[in-house]
């Protein structure tokens, strides 16, 4: 809809579109200014105004978390506690007006990933094209990070989140994030990439992307799945995916009393969604990891560079490794994923993880153990991802390794036996484990990883102090 209006002489104005009224030392934000973004709309050709805003955007939408907002309830002064209340309310209620505002025809979105695509094409960016590609992702990634308002609504098909998703797909995100992992300046923005990315899969198990892939489509190349025109092309995906309707195939939301409920996701969606999985997996996921991988070791021990959360990239490992390995994909694509230098990190980050629990233990009433035991139970996961893919490419009967470089998996598989703090750490973790603040599922993939472990490699650390016996028995 066209928000302008006319002074006399049938003058087109912007400056008089209703914004608002003040009443009774209140604010109230107009319905119509609400219900698009006519600035970023009507902008295109107008590069510092439309970068502006979406700079302006970006700022008003900043998720709560990282206002510091979250978890003010839990203090002890209950009068300060009321204000901060009332304050998240609002917040939230804003938050919520500007995804809805988003979803109004896709108009506003479409706006700025045409802002970045056209900023790309000016290789090398100049410092202010920097700052406005990351103005822009931040504010993507606002937008789906905002909360959803809550809805007594018996049907409960029209999800925002899978909408919004549904629209960023649509109107290309997939091509746009892999060209922002190939620029040459792609460290300025990798966190928010990564970021983005894991919004994208909210609430959504990796068995969920899993069985979208077993229904023979992942040998179907990219093109198969979404064309230039936005229209899908083949008849056999959509008979693949009424296959796939017996599955819940949906976002997962946590209920009261441990009641998982699955919201369902429309099919065009997950059709978008799996395009969009295969294309990161085979032209972005390997360079996303290993510039992650870099930017973790700089920051270690860094106060001014913690730019980057662990949990993050710990499920980056975690979720893509075992849909790289149904995609059956060469060595090469993961050549910068499984490289020992990153089984080090997780093992190193796993121990680390495990002795802050058992601090943090003995004061379970001053700190909060959930994100110790999420980020714990992620690099357990991770790890055992990692072992179980090198494991795969082992198997000289897998066509994936066939193209893979001459004793490349070998040399690597027989470091492993070599990383003494990876033999002991699920000792570490079975014996220190806790029932009262972890689950019986972490216990279970601790003895997994475990068992995993020592049935692949207990022969070669036999041999390892085999040797070490007998050249200690020769120097006697």
């Amino acid at each position: 809809m066209e928000r302008r209006m006319t002074l006399s002489g049938h003058v087109p104005s912007l400056s008089l579109i209703p914004l608002g009224t003040c009443h009774n030392g209140k604010y109230y934000i107009d319905g119509e200014c609400l219900g698009s973004d006519p600035i970023l709309i009507n902008s295109q050709d107008q590069p510092s105004i439309l970068n502006s805003t979406i700079k302006l955007l970006a700022e008003l939408t900043t998720p709560l978390e990282c206002l510091g907002m979250v978890g003010v309830a839990t203090r002890s002064n209950q009068s300060s506690t009321a204000t901060q209340q009332v304050v998240i309310y609002k917040l939230t209620q804003l938050l919520c007006n500007a995804k809805e505002s988003f979803l109004d025809g896709g108009g506003a979105m479409l706006a700025v990933l045409r802002r970045v695509r056209h900023t790309l094409k000016n290789e090398p960016l100049s410092s202010d094209d920097n700052i406005s590609v990351n103005h822009s992702l931040l504010l993507i990634r606002n937008i789906l990070h905002a909360p959803e308002r809550p809805t007594q609504m018996a049907d409960k098909r029209q999800d925002q989140q899978d909408q919004l998703v549904r629209i960023l797909l649509a109107q290309g995100l997939n091509r746009l994030l892999i060209s922002l992992l190939a620029c040459s300046q792609k460290d300025q923005w990798m966190v928010t990439v990564l970021q983005l990315i894991s919004l994208l899969y909210k609430d959504r198990p990796v068995e969920i992307i899993l069985q979208l892939l077993d229904e023979n489509c992942t040998h179907l190349e990219p093109e198969f799945y979404f064309d230039e025109q936005n229209q899908f092309g083949s008849k056999k995906s959509e008979k693949s995916l009424k296959k796939l309707s017996k599955y819940k195939l949906g976002r997962r939301v946590e209920m009261k009393g441990n009641v998982v409920e699955y919201k369902p996701t429309d099919e065009s969606t997950l059709n978008l969604l799996k395009g969009f999985t295969i294309n990161f997996i085979r032209q972005g996921y390997n360079t996303l990891v290993g510039q992650l991988h870099q930017q973790m070791l700089k920051q270690q021990g860094d106060a001014h560079l913690q730019l980057l959360d662990k949990s993050h990239f710990l499920w980056l490992i975690s979720y893509f490794l075992p849909i790289a390995s149904r995609l059956e994909l060469s060595v090469e694509h993961l050549k910068d994923v499984l490289t020992i230098d990153v089984l080090c990190y997780l093992t190193w980050e796993a121990v680390c993880q495990t002795e802050e629990l058992e601090i943090y233990a003995f004061q379970h009433s001053t700190f909060d153990l959930k994100p110790c035991v999420r980020r714990l139970h992620l690099c357990v996961k991770a790890i055992r991802e990692y072992l179980k893919t090198l494991e795969r490419f082992s198997r000289p009967s897998t066509s994936r390794n066939a193209n893979a470089p001459k004793n490349f998996i070998t040399r690597l598989s027989g470091y492993v036996p070599a990383i003494r703090d990876l033999r002991q750490l699920f000792l570490l973790q079975l014996r220190q484990f806790d029932p009262v603040v972890q689950s019986r599922r972490y216990l279970l993939d601790v003895t997994r990883c475990y068992l995993l472990y020592v049935f692949r490699y207990s022969y070669v650390i036999m041999n390892y102090f085999f040797f070490l016996y007998y050249f200690s028995s020769l120097s006697r």
